[in-house]
């Protein structure tokens, strides 16, 4: 008998989880130029699109930038770094939304791991955290300054 409750109970849980989707929102990608594409990381989730980021490789490094929000509207950035080289290259992270807030500062961008694959390459996560804002932004330009004070950009858009 409690076998059977259990799956009636384990039933209408499931079912109610497909009735009533969440309504998590998201940053997605904006591909603006030609060596960016868009990756998902290996943050597996219920919406997978919900750790989507933009990848670009420059000067030999692999960068790929995954912004998140919260029910507070504090956006977060992961930042993952992979190179053959063993130098920290990102120097600097801010982000712009489309009101024009910036948020930016030294304090914000930190080494989370940094770790050298069976294959040789090191593979640095940096960590960005910034305030929470009145509403959500509806975009957002991500600006990394990298080392040689060379600046990449980085561009989504929230859904839902």
């Amino acid at each position: 008998m409690n076998k059977l409750w259990s799956v009636l109970l384990l039933t209408a849980f499931l079912a109610g989880c497909m009735w009533y989707p969440s309504d998590d929102e998201y940053y997605k990608p904006v591909v603006q130029q030609q060596r960016q594409h868009s990756v998902n990381s290996s943050i597996k989730t219920v919406i997978e699109d919900k750790y989507q980021g933009l990848q670009q490789n420059i000067h030999g490094y692999s960068i790929s930038v995954y912004p998140t929000t919260n029910e507070d509207n504090a956006i977060s950035l992961l930042v993952l770094l992979e190179s053959k080289d063993k130098s920290d290259v990102i120097d600097h992270a801010e982000i712009v939304t489309e009101a024009g807030a910036l948020m930016a500062g030294p304090n914000y961008l930190t080494m989370s791991t940094k770790s050298v694959g069976e294959d040789g390459v090191t593979r640095i996560l940096y960590e960005a955290k910034y305030p929470p804002l009145r509403t959500s932004p509806q975009h957002l330009m991500v600006f990394l300054t990298d080392h040689n004070g060379g600046r990449i950009e980085f561009a989504f858009e929230q859904t839902s």
